[in-house]
Order: structure tokens, then C-alpha cells, then sequence
């Protein structure tokens, strides 16, 4: 090939590395943007949730202000016990892992005074040698007439003591500047720790005095909480109230579902519209790069048949009077642009690669929520294996006749207060609050239209939007609603129905 169809190819080369090149670092930097933005999605769509629940509180509590329940004076004791024993849960975490950095970076500062002590001496052994051969110096020995080579020799094991003390040197300076930011990050850590400490203690001292508080109020309510719990219509008001309320979250949900799908649907639109520019512009490229080849190779050959002789012509016919020379299967015909099915023709001649297909963008930033979705998707197919919400006497089943009225609509489990309720499932939250009737209140939504209910809680452990597993603690089972015994009411929800929980328990 001649020499400007060689400078088109490396040309056209160091185009297409470009190209890959500047492809490979918008994907690189399209995966932190791209988790970026779920972040921060997430972050809106937990924020927005909390808000629709917000407003559905509200809406209760505007609507039974003027049926006002003897178990609604306990609301506020509860409440501020479920929120006590939630914060105490935090520190206690907290707490754990300050302890744990303290630990470490203890651990590390013994390393770090252990290392500097080693170098110091390190160093004085280097400055006692350096002393020894300076005593003596080399530059007195080659004016004596010394071996020369020996000299040699000493100056450059004295210029190895002065290399090696100055990186002890710097390794000191490195590692007293490391010990120093250790020792400020542990000072730190204590303080942090000893703050934690103090707030446990008042958050302990919080919830006694609160939990005394409600001693005080079912001492003064006791005989109108007894009276309310045989009230069929009080009953009856309690369950549609939850009803209700499973209603609205169920709405908010779906709202929110759809804005996702809509977002989701805008998303993908955005993608490929942007694959479908990114092909198209990989191809225009190519084509100009084929057609600047093209006419590289064709201005070649034109220079090579002007630098040829013309050949003797028996004929004696003149040059212009010969047949025309075939013709050029490399370059486009005139008047064709290099789009035409000749020059398609000619690069498909020539080996030119068909270009690639559009390839839809990666999903890698889209499979983590994938897989949270998956897991959330499973309550059904847990049917017959979800673990007991809680360790305690089963009492009450679904669909038996309630001796107060009416009939159960979920299961409830005898325990002692302070008994760790556990989600049956993974899940997010969608309720955390106090509701007339049930108490402390949490539900979980398991995706696929499914909701699980823990109602008479002692405490809550768990906020609106928080993503929890199964097993995980949500909850400490109680008394709270006006119930006259310790324990877990559960409920399984299937678009807002009740359905039987035993059969979905192992």
C-alpha cells in the first residue's frame, strides 16, 4: 500500500483507540453518577413515603378527636417509651462500635510507639557507626597514600550510613505524624463514647420515669380500659380503623410504585435514545474515516500511474486515444458520496468491519436494587416457612371468636414485655407510630401486595423507610393500646385482606 494510505490507516487507528478510550471512561464514570442518583432516589423516595404516612397520622388523629378513647390517654406514655427504648437501641450500637475503634486504634497506637521506638534505635546504631568510620576519615588515608581503592570503599559505606539515616529519619518524622493524628482520633472516639454513655443514661432514666408515668394513668383509666375491652362496637371501630389505615398505606404505595415505573420508564427512554446517538455517531465516524482512506488510497494511485511511463503504442496511437484504464475498485465513483451501495460495496470489498449494533446500556447500577426487589418478592413463596414474629404463647388464632366481640383477624402471642419481635420476612417500613386499639404499631410491606402488622408493642426499633430482614428485631413486644395482657397481635395483609398467618408459619 502506498505511504499516505498508511498514514490514512494509522490515523484511522489512533481514531478508533480514541473512541475506545473516551467510551471506556464515560462508562467508568457513568457507574459512581449512576449510583449516585439511586442514592439519592432512594433517599427521596424514603423521604416522600414518611411524609404520605405523616399526613395519614394526622388525618386519624383529626378524625377521632371527637371520639376520644380512654386508651388514647396512654398515647403519649407509649409513645414516648417506644421512642426511649428505640434510642437506647442506637447508642447501644453506637456505643459498640466506638468501642470497637477505641480498641483498634489503641491497638494501633502500641504498633506505631513500637515501630518509632525501633527506628530511634535504628538510628542511633547508624549514628554510632557513621561516628566510628567519620573518626577516621577517608580523605586523610588517600592524602597519606593509602589504597585509593580502600578509600573508595569507606566513602561509599559512609554515603550508605548517611542514606540509610535519613530514611530512618523520615520514616520517624512519618510515623510521629501518623501516632499524632491516632492519638486525636482517639481522643475523639472517647469522647464521642463517653457522650454516648451519658445519653444512655438519661434515654434509662427517660423511659423509667415514663413507664412510671403509665403506671399512673392505667391506675387512674383501669376501670374504663376494663369496660371499653368488652365494648363490641369499640371493637369493631378498632379493626376498620387499621383497615383503614392499611388503605391508605396501600394507596401511598401504589402512588409511589407508579411514579418509580414512571421514572424507571423515562430512564430507559433516555438510555437508548442515547445508544441509538452514540451508534449513530460511531458510524459516521467510520464512514468518514473509510471515505478519508478512500481518498488517501485513490490520490496513492494517482501519483503512482502519473510516475509511470507511458507505455509504446504499436498502434501509434496517442496517449488520450487509448482505452481508459479500469476502473478503481477502492474508490467511490464520482458524484457518490461514500454512502451509496458502491461504496459499501468497495468497504465491504476492502475488509471493512460491518459496524457494531447498538448495545443497550450497561445495567450493572440497576442489578443491586434488582436483587433487593427479588428479595422482597419472596413472601409467597415463603408460605409454611416464616419464622414466629416472636418467642411466646400462641393465644389467639385467626378466625376464632373473640370473647369481647367479634372474631380475630390475626394471631396473638402471649409474651413477656421487653420480648424481641422479629420480622417474618425482609421488608421496608411503611408504618412506625401509635394507633388506638393496637398500640405501638409497625408494618412491613414485602412487595407483590403483601403487608405483615405487629401491633402492641412495647417499643418500636425500627423507622418509617428503613430496610430490615427477616429475623431482624423490629420490635419489643408489650401492652400498649389498652391491652390487658403482654404479648404480639401479627397479621398477614394480601391487598389489604387478612388472611390466615398460621398457614405461612413453620
Amino acid at each position: 500500500m502506498s505511504r499516505p494510505s498508511s498514514v490514512a490507516s494509522k490515523r484511522l487507528l489512533r481514531g478508533l483507540a480514541a473512541l475506545l478510550a473516551a467510551a471506556a471512561l464515560g462508562l467508568a464514570s457513568a457507574q459512581p453518577q449512576a449510583s449516585l442518583s439511586e442514592r439519592e432516589q432512594a433517599t427521596a423516595e424514603r423521604a416522600e413515603l414518611q411524609r404520605q404516612i405523616r399526613d395519614i397520622e394526622k388525618s386519624i388523629r383529626a378524625s377521632e378527636q371527637q371520639r376520644a378513647a380512654a386508651a388514647d390517654a396512654l398515647r403519649q406514655s407509649e409513645q414516648a417509651i417506644s421512642e426511649a427504648t428505640r434510642r437506647l437501641a442506637e447508642l447501644e450500637t453506637e456505643g459498640k462500635q466506638l468501642e470497637a475503634e477505641r480498641l483498634a486504634l489503641g491497638q494501633r497506637r502500641e504498633r506505631l510507639d513500637a515501630d518509632l521506638r525501633q527506628r530511634q534505635s535504628e538510628l542511633a546504631a547508624l549514628l554510632r557507626e557513621q561516628y566510628r568510620q567519620g573518626s577516621d576519615s577517608p580523605w586523610s588515608a588517600v592524602l597519606s597514600g593509602d589504597d585509593p581503592h580502600d578509600a573508595s570503599r569507606r566513602l561509599s559505606y559512609l554515603g550508605y550510613l548517611a542514606r540509610a539515616r535519613a530514611e530512618v529519619v523520615q520514616a520517624i518524622a512519618r510515623e510521629q505524624a501518623e501516632l499524632a493524628e491516632v492519638v486525636k482520633a482517639l481522643a475523639a472516639r472517647q469522647a464521642d463514647w463517653e457522650r454516648v454513655q451519658a445519653e444512655q443514661t438519661a434515654q434509662r432514666d427517660e423511659r423509667v420515669r415514663q413507664q412510671a408515668e403509665r403506671q399512673q394513668v392505667l391506675a387512674r383509666i383501669g376501670d374504663q380500659l376494663a369496660v371499653q375491652r368488652t365494648q363490641a362496637d369499640r371493637l369493631k371501630s378498632d379493626a376498620e380503623r387499621l383497615s383503614d389505615l392499611i388503605t391508605d398505606i396501600n394507596r401511598a404505595l401504589a402512588q409511589q410504585a407508579a411514579e418509580r415505573a414512571r421514572r424507571e420508564a423515562e430512564r430507559r427512554a433516555q438510555a437508548e435514545a442515547q445508544a441509538r446517538a452514540e451508534a449513530q455517531a460511531r458510524l459516521e465516524a467510520e464512514r468518514q474515516a473509510e471515505a478519508r482512506r478512500a481518498a488517501a488510497e485513490q490520490e496513492a494511485a494517482a501519483a503512482a500511474r502519473a510516475l509511470v511511463p507511458a507505455p509504446a503504442d504499436p498502434l501509434g496511437l496517442r496517449p488520450d486515444e487509448m482505452a481508459p484504464p479500469p476502473p478503481d475498485r477502492t474508490s467511490p465513483p464520482p458524484g457518490d458520496d461514500g454512502s451509496g451501495p458502491v461504496a459499501t460495496l468497495v468497504r465491504r470489498d476492502a475488509g471493512a468491519r460491518t459496524p457494531p449494533a447498538p448495545v443497550a446500556p450497561p445495567a450493572a447500577a440497576a442489578a443491586p436494587a434488582r436483587a433487593a426487589a427479588d428479595d422482597r418478592r419472596g413472601l409467597a413463596e415463603r408460605r409454611g416457612r416464616l419464622p414466629p414474629p416472636v418467642r411466646g404463647t400462641l393465644v389467639a388464632r385467626f378466625g376464632e371468636e373473640n370473647p369481647a366481640g367479634g372474631s380475630w383477624r390475626g394471631l396473638f402471642y402471649a409474651a413477656a414485655g421487653g420480648t424481641p419481635v422479629q420480622a417474618v420476612a425482609p421488608g421496608t417500613v411503611v408504618f412506625s407510630g401509635w394507633l388506638r386499639g393496637f398500640g405501638n404499631l409497625l408494618i412491613l410491606d414485602h412487595g407483590d401486595d403483601y403487608l405483615s402488622v405487629y401491633g402492641s408493642n412495647e417499643a418500636i426499633l425500627k423507622q418509617v423507610g428503613d430496610a430490615v430482614g427477616g429475623g431482624e428485631a423490629v420490635a419489643t413486644a408489650g401492652a400498649t393500646g389498652g391491652l390487658a395482657q403482654s404479648g404480639l397481635y401479627f397479621e398477614i395483609r394480601h391487598r389489604g385482606n387478612p388472611v390466615d398467618p398460621l398457614p405461612w408459619i413453620r
